[in-house]
């Protein structure tokens, strides 16, 4: 078995910061404009 390099746990760290960092914006952004753009 091939061990598995300690960049490899750093590229999964950081993808799984940003993604949830872009999600919970993204989620803010999309209730924000929804509030305001209902009619």
């Amino acid at each position: 078995m091939n061990e598995i390099p300690q960049y490899v746990y750093d590229l999964i760290g950081i993808c799984l910061f940003v993604g949830m960092w872009v999600g919970g914006v993204l989620l803010i952004w999309f209730i924000f404009s929804n509030g305001e753009s209902d009619e």
